[in-house]
């Protein structure tokens, strides 16, 4: 029993890990629903059937769910971002501050720092 225990704590140690060092955001998310999947093995194995539960529907399923479904969402608002349509790129250049809309104050100025010298201020 408790050489079962170990050895799920090494695998939970293992899984951990490789979910720090792996390169896709997805990748990392099954295994961390791999993690909280065995971390209710351990909860059973050491006798809390109740807990064990709890954590396999909310820590494994539950929790990795969400974390799909926002990897899933951000990346088609990411897809829709970078399509090569004009409105993508002019609001990446916004973003990254080498375009400003007009009407915002220190828009026709030449310098892009407003609160640096000689820049102008409203």
């Amino acid at each position: 029993m408790i050489a079962m225990v170990i050895f799920v704590s090494v695998l939970l140690i293992g899984l951990a890990a490789g979910a720090i060092f792996v390169r896709s955001l997805g990748s990392a998310v099954i295994l961390l629903g791999a993690v909280s999947l065995l971390v209710a093995v351990v909860f059973l194995l050491l006798a809390s059937p109740d807990v064990a539960i709890t954590e396999a529907a909310i820590g494994s399923a539950l929790t990795t769910l969400v974390y799909v479904l926002a990897l899933r969402r951000t990346d088609s608002v990411h897809r829709a971002d970078t399509d090569g349509s004009p409105k993508a790129d002019s609001v990446a250049r916004a973003a990254d501050g080498s375009v400003r809309p007009s009407g915002v104050p220190g828009a026709s100025g030449a310098s892009g720092n407003l609160g640096a010298k000689g820049g102008s201020r409203a």
